[in-house]
């Protein structure tokens, strides 16, 4: 756990950069009616100011669900490759990548993969999708919400839901790629 008032300090005179490995995301608002706690670390309301983008460079895995959010203006880059459900248990865990920074690019060059369980790219900003994103056995979801102009969503890797759906939605217009 790192204490929300260490990461402030820290990031007051420079960038700080968080890898974060927990059973947990700790981004709960309140936990026991408190505000500040080890669960509530990298919420919205208490997400350290100073962050402003989210980078993945080294591949990212994990038995259950990844989730990948930002906020900040920087944007996400996701070079490394996201995986889901490593422990194979059907109907585990789905891959989660969300930007609510406006405008802010988000850019997968890495393949996303999950065994059982949606992915969903939610951005707010120019997405980027030049890795390939395979939901073996559900959802595909792509969605990009950000009404600036020049706003794109630029797909070149292969995107493939074996058992269901992909959908990509680029603000008010939607394509279903099944």
């Amino acid at each position: 756990t790192v204490p929300l008032p260490i990461l402030r300090a820290l990031a007051r005179d420079q960038p700080v950069g968080i890898f974060h490995i927990d059973s947990h995301a700790d981004t709960l608002d309140t936990l026991a009616d408190t505000r500040i706690n080890h669960a509530t670390t990298f919420s919205n309301e208490l997400s350290v100011e100073s962050s402003k983008s989210l980078t993945i460079t080294a591949a990212v895995g994990a038995g259950d669900s990844v989730t990948l959010a930002n906020s900040g203006t920087g944007g996400i880059s996701i070079s490394g490759n996201v995986s889901s459900d490593l422990d194979k248990l059907a109907g585990a865990g789905g891959v989660t990548i969300t930007n609510t920074g406006k405008n802010a690019p988000t850019v997968i060059s890495g393949n996303v993969s999950s065994r059982d369980d949606d992915i969903i790219v939610n951005v707010q900003g120019p997405l980027t999708i030049s890795g390939n994103v395979d939901a073996m056995f559900d959802d595909v979801t792509i969605f990009n919400g950000g009404t600036a102009s020049g706003n794109t969503t630029t797909i070149s890797g292969n995107v493939t839901a074996l058992g269901d759906a992909v959908v990509v939605n680029n603000g008010a217009l939607s394509s279903n790629l099944n």
